[in-house]
């Protein structure tokens, strides 16, 4: 190629900065935070645009370069963290995912980082945390419970404080709710529930409970009951529900099931042989009418259906 010719190429214009900053900024959101950092070297216009970018952040996919492999790259992704959030006090963070702070020493920062993030617009929220004794879980703080703008939020291994005031209004616009392990007991269960009045569905997985579990909702849509245990699980007043998932786990201990009032139930599966009984209340969706019901019947069901008219 001639000396003109690669002049010409070199001046070519770069098209892709000559994009409006909110659609590159748009594009950025889509990429992992450390590929989004190291956009900050390709001009002065690039600098610090990944900067206002709402941040979607997984510490478990910050990885340390092959320089800093030599240290401990859960300490190294854990300072990225804190130091991205706790320094950016006023960046907003749309995605968070924390699942290397999990052990008590690192609840303090955990709770600073949780504090932090709930007041700048958080909506999607994981933590992840080791399956502690209850004394030693990990407790949710209450500047998240107040968060408005959360829509999602995935607990494992955490705990709500039997102890802790409530808030008037607990997560107002929480939409998905799921449960992985989680201490709450069910007063705590039933203040969370009449709090969230915007809650669609609801997820416990691996839940372990000693007293009768008692679910009430009047936005609840879909209630998934996995790997989990109680005495009784009693779902009641809950005008909107259309799913219930039931799955008998790894014990062969599981709950009776009682659902009192669901009128709009239409979806009822994995019903199992553990079942001691499953009692429909007022379902007038399924009730006398089984045409309507799509339920998946993934064992053999040895026990007995019980309908109350």
């Amino acid at each position: 190629m001639s000396s003109s010719k690669r002049s010409k190429a070199t001046e070519a214009p770069d098209l892709l900065s000559a994009l409006p900053d909110e659609l590159l900024s748009s594009i950025l959101s889509l990429v992992p935070v450390n590929d989004a950092a190291r956009t900050s070297v390709l001009s002065s216009h690039w600098r610090h645009l990944w900067t206002e970018v709402p941040l979607r952040l997984d510490d478990a996919s910050i990885e340390p370069d092959e320089l800093t492999l030599l240290f401990n790259k859960f300490e190294w992704s854990r300072k990225a963290v804190s130091t991205i959030i706790l320094d950016s006090r006023q960046r907003p963070i749309e995605a968070l995912s924390l699942s290397r702070f999990n052990r008590p020493p690192l609840h303090p920062t955990m709770d600073r980082i949780v504090a932090s993030a709930a007041q700048r617009g958080l909506r999607e929220l994981t933590l992840i945390s080791e399956i502690q004794p209850c004394e030693n879980r990990y407790r949710l703080p209450l500047p998240l419970l107040r968060c408005k703008s959360l829509h999602y939020l995935s607990l494992c291994g955490c705990q709500f404080s039997r102890v802790m005031p409530m808030p008037p209004s607990v997560f107002p616009n929480l939409k998905e709710l799921r449960l992985t392990a989680v201490t709450l007991h069910n007063d705590s269960l039933q203040a969370l529930l009449s709090s969230c009045r915007s809650l669609q569905t609801l997820h416990f997985t691996t839940f372990q409970a000693r007293h009768l579990i008692s679910i009430s909702s009047p936005s609840l849509r879909k209630l998934v009951w996995n790997h989990s245990t109680a005495p009784e699980l009693i779902i009641k007043d809950v005008p909107n529900l259309e799913s219930l998932m039931l799955d008998e786990g790894t014990t062969s201990v599981c709950p009776v099931v009682k659902v009192l009032d669901a009128p709009k139930l239409q979806q009822l599966g994995f019903i199992s042989a553990y079942f001691g009984a499953l009692q429909l209340g007022r379902t007038s969706n399924l009730a006398g009418r089984f045409s309507t019901l799509r339920c998946g019947i993934f064992a053999e069901f040895h026990k007995f259906l019980q309908l109350l008219a």
